[in-house]
Formats: structure tokens, C-alpha cells, sequence
């Protein structure tokens, strides 16, 4: 797709007030680039890998007569052209390969004047097929009439091209897009005055109360409009700087429920309040911010019999275990590639900071764990962990650093000697941590060494994961004996 053919818009939908007469009437200038649409089912419930009866496009469209999907398997499929050997990352929609799609785009509202769109064959030259998009005139509720409003040929092989046709009726017309073998792109047009709704924005919560709490919390709600429009959040009162929104939406898309994210975190104790505004458009909503910070220190002269944490007792959202230390995106989850009941998990792209319960250390002794970086996706391959121990909690000594090319398995942090400690987890990505254990971390008592030689396949950790050789350090059960690697 040639940039410089395809003007891109900041924002798919806005909505500009008209008076006439006294009367408000609206009109819509639909500018819609496909890049912050999404499937829905046919209850607004966004789909990512298949379609349902009734799906359709987040900003409103339809399929009529045919199906919808993100693969090859719909008779429109919502494609990232990255994934088509382009490079570059335009999102488009493209027709089935038939060459009798009896399937319809239904555009829900009427349309006046110009009405403009990008259209590519997907053919190639070799192909004795035809591309062709027809536009035909549709009922209100997407019932496609006979009424032919514009027809074109797509040459095989050629790049993007802008295409289009007017609409001279006063009142406007619905249409519905027929597509054989063509992709459409960038399509623009101007609702019929009057014909729009009222744009509405929608706000879950007017106040969102966090309560008492000592550490980083997080309060949602959501936010729904009936028009796709650009969106803003800002935090104003003497204490906005307490109070946060991460990853919020620049786009609200129509019919879309978005759930806000906001996050109360303080130094120091007392009583904080400030206002969050919503703008969408048009529209403002506020939703009141309070909460009481208690502040909680850990007295590091009071170390704890603490020996080590599985998890085995916990679901997947329950807090953590009275001593840890938690920032970022720590919690406690389940993850599906580990066998293991519950863990510790950060499943935010920002990382996080964990540390453990101050605990009492004897003579030879190491703190072992189950590091994975690799159970989530593919954004967990660049994930990094470095682990680093302190008997303060404000001086730390690097024990080790994981990076993306070590193995998943389990490792074992030595401590210098006998003496109570802290050890810090921080990482830069999904990560995941279980089975902490303290372990003798010497070989007394041990009845046999673990060979380099030995197979991956007879060697567990204590907790009984299977475990390779290169993994291995120190206590674990190999050929049924207790050894040391």
C-alpha cells in the first residue's frame, strides 16, 4: 500500500453538531483506516481468532449474508498487512477468494455526497479471475436492494488506488459494499444531516474509592461511547500526582466497553483525593479519586523463620503472602505451560520489583527457585531477571543475571554466609517465579555427584520437575539418589 496514496486520519469517527432551525441535528464524517477497528461477536464482545454468527466490526459495519473473521476462513477477513509480507503494519479489509461472494459490508447509517474509498486486487497476473467492488443500496436494517450504485473492474497486480461515487439524494442512502477479490482501505464519507445519533459517552463509576492500603493498588471501571471518537484522561486536584492511568485509550470505539485502569500509590501516609476527567469529543465525565495511605515498613532487625514459598495454597489473584514485597506487575497466577497449581507471575510489557520476607540463613545454605521466562508468548523471549540479596534491604549484591538465552528450569542463589537476608527479584518483562526453597547448598551427607554426562530425562529438582544438566545447581534426585551438581 503506496503511503503516500492513503492519507491517514488521527481519529476513525468525530461528530460535529449542526444547528438547523433551532434544532440539533448531527452529521458524521466517517474516516475509517481499519487500523483501531476490532471483531466483535454480536454482543460488542471483541473476538480474536474466530468469528461468531452475527460479527462485525467494533465501529459498527456488518457482514450480511457471510461471515467474518481474522484468517482466511470468513468471507471478509480484517487483515494486518504486515502479516501478508508487507512491511509496514496498515490493517485493511479483504474479500474472500470467490468469485461469486454473495456477502455484503453494511455501513448502519446513511450517507450523503462523495463517498471515497482505496481498492486493491489480491489477484495476481497469472490469475483468469476478475477483482471487481460493487456498491449497492440497503434498507436500514441491511437488507440489500437490487439497486446497483456503482460498480468497478480492479486491474490484477497494480498497487492501491483511490476509487468512489456520490450520493446526490437529499435524504442519503444505506449501502452495502460487495468485494470479489479486492481489499478496501481508507474509506470516507459524510452521514446524512439528521440521520446520526446523539453522540453519548458512558462512565461505569462517579467515584472510585480505594479504601485503606499500604501498597501500589489498582481500581478499575469502564467506558463506552456510541461513536468512535478521540479520547483523553487527565488528573487535576492538589493530590493528582498520588493517582495514575496507565495504557488508556486515544480512541474510543463506538459500542466498544473499555475498561481504565487506575493506580493510587504514595510515600507518604494520610488522606489523598483528586478528580479524573474523561474526555471523549465533545463529552466529559469526571469520576471522583480518594483513598487513605497507611504507610507499613519492614523492621529489618526482626528476620522471620521463613523457609521458603510454593504457592500450593494460593488461587490465581489472591494476595501475596504476609513478608513479600511487591511493585509493578507482581501477583500471584496461573500460568497454563507449568504444572505447577499457582506462582508468582508479572504479566506486564513494564516489569516489576519482588522481594522476599526477611529470613534467617544458616552456614552453606542457598535459595532455590523455578525461573521461567518462556510460559506466556513470544514477548517473553526478550525478558530479562536479575537476582540480588541484602541484609538492609537498601544495599543489594547481584547474585545473578538471567538473560533471554538462559534456560527455564531451576537455580539456586547462594548466600555468602550464615545471616539473615533479603533477596530482590527485578525484571524487564513476563516472567515467571515458583517454588522457593532454602537449601543445603553443600555436599555433606550427599551420596553421589551428578556427572556431567548424565541424561536430561533422570534429573528432578526436589519438587520433582524434570530438569536439565545445564540447569542443574545445586540439591536434586538423580537415578533416584540425593547429589549436588
Amino acid at each position: 500500500m503506496a503511503a503516500s496514496l492513503i492519507p491517514k486520519s488521527k481519529m476513525l469517527l468525530f461528530v460535529m453538531a449542526l444547528l438547523l432551525g433551532g434544532a440539533s441535528t448531527y452529521a458524521e464524517t466517517i474516516q475509517e483506516d481499519f487500523e483501531n477497528v476490532t471483531i466483535v461477536d454480536a454482543d460488542g464482545n471483541q473476538l480474536t481468532s474466530s468469528w461468531t454468527p452475527g460479527a462485525g466490526l467494533s465501529n459498527g459495519w456488518k457482514v450480511i449474508g457471510g461471515t467474518l473473521s481474522t484468517s482466511d476462513t470468513g468471507d471478509y477477513q480484517l487483515v494486518h498487512a504486515e502479516g501478508k509480507g508487507f512491511a509496514f503494519t496498515d490493517y485493511y479489509l479483504s474479500s474472500s477468494s470467490t468469485s461469486n461472494n454473495a456477502a455484503y459490508i453494511f455501513i448502519p447509517v446513511k450517507l450523503q455526497g462523495d463517498v471515497k474509498f482505496f481498492l486493491q486486487s489480491n489477484l495476481d497476473e497469472r490469475s483468469k479471475k476478475t477483482s471487481y467492488a460493487k456498491v449497492y443500496e440497503a434498507t436500514a436494517d441491511g437488507t440489500v436492494t437490487t439497486n446497483l450504485l456503482y460498480s468497478v473492474s480492479i486491474e490484477k497486480a497494480t498497487t492501491w488506488g483511490q476509487y468512489g461515487f456520490a450520493i446526490d439524494d437529499a435524504e442519503g442512502k444505506y449501502i452495502a459494499l460487495n468485494l470479489v477479490y479486492t481489499d478496501l482501505d481508507d474509506f470516507t464519507a459524510t452521514t446524512a444531516g439528521g440521520s446520526a445519533v446523539e453522540p453519548t459517552l458512558t462512565v461505569s463509576a462517579t467515584s472510585l474509592d480505594f479504601g485503606t492500603v499500604s501498597s501500589e493498588t489498582v481500581k478499575t471501571f469502564t467506558v463506552k461511547s456510541n461513536v468512535t471518537t478521540e479520547a483523553s484522561f487527565s488528573i487535576t486536584g492538589d493530590d493528582a500526582s498520588i493517582f495514575s492511568t496507565e495504557e488508556f485509550p486515544q480512541t474510543i470505539i463506538a459500542g466498544l466497553t473499555t475498561t481504565i485502569a487506575v493506580k493510587m500509590k504514595a510515600t507518604e501516609g494520610g488522606q489523598y483525593a483528586a478528580t479524573l476527567t474523561i474526555t471523549a469529543g465533545e463529552l466529559s465525565k469526571t469520576v471522583a479519586l480518594s483513598g487513605i495511605w497507611e504507610v507499613k515498613t519492614v523492621d529489618p532487625d526482626v528476620p522471620t523463620d521463613w523457609t521458603g514459598e510454593d504457592f500450593d495454597d494460593y488461587k490465581e489473584n489472591d494476595p501475596m503472602p504476609s513478608g513479600w514485597t511487591v511493585e509493578g506487575g507482581w501477583h500471584i497466577g496461573e500460568p497454563f505451560m507449568l504444572d505447577t497449581p499457582a506462582v508468582v507471575i508479572t504479566d506486564t510489557s513494564e516489569g516489576g520489583t519482588l522481594i522476599t520476607p526477611f529470613f534467617n540463613a544458616k552456614d552453606n545454605q542457598a535459595l532455590q527457585f523455578y525461573f521461567s521466562k518462556t510460559a506466556i508468548g513470544w514477548n517473553s523471549f526478550s525478558s530479562k531477571l536479575e537476582v540480588s540479596y541484602s541484609t538492609d534491604k537498601t544495599n543489594w549484591t547481584v547474585a545473578a543475571t538471567y538473560d533471554k538465552y538462559e534456560a527455564d528450569g531451576v537455580k539456586t542463589i547462594d548466600l555468602p554466609a550464615a545471616g539473615s537476608y533479603f533477596v530482590r527479584f527485578v525484571t524487564n518483562d513476563r516472567t515467571y517465579l515458583d517454588d522457593f526453597l532454602l537449601v543445603d547448598s553443600t555436599s555433606t551427607g550427599i551420596s553421589a555427584t551428578l556427572n556431567d554426562k548424565a541424561q536430561n530425562d533422570d534429573c528432578y529438582d526436589l519438587q520433582g520437575r524434570r530438569v536439565g544438566n545445564s540447569q542443574a545447581h545445586g540439591v536434586y534426585i538423580y537415578k533416584g539418589k540425593k547429589v549436588k551438581k
